[in-house]
Order: structure tokens, then sequence, then C-alpha cells
């Protein structure tokens, strides 16, 4: 007898938009002066906003804070990923590309209005389920961590009025208590050099992520962007998930750009990002379940609705993997 599938249908975009890569009002300041209003550093200014949700990860973003943070030692590196654990996808910066590639599938999630698309690992099926970690909340074994993940729960704003960036942290009381790390001020109330790493860090990111974000607006420019559908298909009877919510690159319509389209595009360094993503659909496979089981059989398809989406490629995994 046949099986009959229920069909669950999901945005990937929530994944990112419940957490939207938006800030939902003002920085708050450590001390307790006036709020510093800020920007999200993956999507342009939005001016008078107050109601955007948090960037991904975070709940309550404050300035860092000299005088009450400087003596605080969580170590460098976390104990799991659990903070991770309910992620569709992850933002990704073009400089991640070549160390990314290899493990994730990667695709655009729109912007609003005519903001930027942002460019994003996926890491779950739309189900709120990272399966990139694994039993224990560890990241899968010889698997890139983007940069993103790394950086938390620290994350480089701008300040509204004068552009100046500022470094924020996020307020969690059961990851600030933690010790066992190199405090960011010495016993003179000097800088140690994990403070200077942290500020770099978070800065660098924030130059990348603007960067990454105009080869993407390029693209999205140029009008080789189009929706995209994912459908995973479980071999025994239970629900299918169709996925959309995203974009991808039409290599047909990559293709038959004008010379002088394309040599925009190369300008803008924007034409390794396109087929990058391209070739990283071809991890599929790798986020059909957590690195505990990751025989699990199924059948994933992607298909476009635009017109010219080009020709059609085979995966493996299980059963069957094709788009």
């Amino acid at each position: 007898m046949p099986h009959h599938h229920m069909v669950l249908k999901t945005r990937l975009a929530t994944g990112l938009c419940a957490a939207a890569l938006l800030f939902c009002g003002p920085v708050q300041s450590a001390t307790g002066s006036k709020p510093t209003t800020v920007n999200n550093p993956f999507t342009p200014s939005i001016e008078n906003s107050l109601m955007h949700a948090l960037p991904l990860f975070y709940h309550d973003i404050v300035q860092f804070d000299i005088a009450q943070h400087g003596s605080l030692n969580f170590p460098e590196q976390p104990d799991n990923y659990e903070f991770t654990d309910k992620a569709n996808v992850i933002p990704l910066a073009v400089q991640e590309l070549a160390l990314s590639i290899g493990h994730y599938p990667l695709v655009f999630i729109p912007g609003q209005g005519k903001e930027s698309p942002t460019l994003v690992a996926v890491v779950g099926i739309g189900d709120n389920l990272n399966r990139f970690l694994t039993a224990n909340k560890q990241w899968r074994p010889n698997t890139y961590i983007p940069a993103y993940v790394r950086q938390y729960p620290f994350i480089a704003i701008r300040n509204d009025a004068n552009q100046d960036i500022l470094l924020g942290i996020d307020n969690n009381p059961d990851w600030l208590k933690r010790s066992g790390g190199q405090s960011f001020i010495d016993a003179n109330g000097k800088h140690t050099p994990r403070l200077e790493h942290t500020l770099a860090f978070a800065r660098e990111y924030l130059a990348f992520n603007e960067r990454t974000r105009a080869m993407a607006q390029a693209l999205q420019a140029a009008g080789v962007l189009e929706e995209g559908h994912l459908n995973f298909n479980p071999p025994d009877g239970g629900e299918v998930r169709e996925v959309n919510g995203f974009l991808i690159v039409n290599e047909a319509k990559l293709k038959a750009l004008p010379d002088a389209e394309l040599l925009k595009l190369h300008h803008a360094d924007a034409l390794g990002l396109a087929y990058a993503q391209l070739l990283s659909m071809g991890n599929l496979q790798n986020v059909l379940a957590r690195p505990d089981n990751l025989n699990l059989p199924a059948e994933v398809t992607q298909k476009s609705t635009q017109p010219n989406a080009g020709s059609k490629q085979k995966y493996k995994s299980g059963k069957k993997t094709s788009f």
C-alpha cells in the first residue's frame, strides 16, 4: 500500500526572520545612560524603527562596558553550541566561502523592501532543528563553524548618530556568569589580548558582512536571483516538508546576461559568490539528519518557479536527491 504523505509547508526564512537579523529598538547602555539606537550589521539602516526582532541567537544586546564587563572571564570557547539548536540558517560572510562550501548548502534570505539579501548557510529543514549539532550539542565533527556563531555573545553595532562601530554583548546571565577564560582587563585596568582580539574580530566581521551584502545586492540587481523551493520527503510515510522563503541563483539567467552586465558582476566580485551558491547545493544531503544519524535515507527536491531555470541535476542521499 502506498504511503500517504502529509505535506508541511515551511518558510526557511522564518528561521532567520524570527530573529530577523534586525534589531528590536535601541541597544541599552550597560551604564544606564541614554540608550544608543543602532542598526543591524547585516541590513541597511532602518530609520526611526523600534519594532524589529533581535539578531539570531541574541536576546538582550547592551553596549560592552569596561566597568561592568571587563572582569568577566567566561571561557573563550563554549562548552557546547546549544544556543544554536533551533537555527534553520546561519549568516555567512563571503570570506567564509572557501571554508563552508564543502559543508553547507548556501542560499540567500530576501531583505525587507529594498534591503539586500542575506547570505546564509542552511543547517535545518525549516523545523527549527539545527542538524549540524550532535546529541550533546557539539558541532558536527570536521565541519566548519560559521564566524557568526563563533562571535557570540559579542556583535559589532553602528551608532546611528555618527556611524561609529561599537561592541555589543548579549546580556545572557547563564553565559556571562561562567568562568575559566581570560578577563577583558588586567589588574591594572588595561585591555587584555582577549579584548583586543574580540574588538578586531567583531569589527572585521561587520566589514565582511557589508561587503557580502553589496555582492548579494549586485546579484539581485542583475535579476539572477529567484525564489527557491525544497521538498524533504521522508521514506517512512512521514510528513513531506516543503521549504521556501529563500533565494537561489538561476544559472541560465546568469549565463544569458549581456557582457556588460557580467562585467558589472565581475567588478563587484559577485560572480564567484553566484557559482559558490550553485555548487553548494550538492551539500543538501548534509542537512537531512543530525550527525548521529547521518545515514537517514531521504529525498530532497529543489524546484524553480521561474522559467529558464536551467538543466536539472541529481545528487544522491539515501534513496535519491534531485533538483
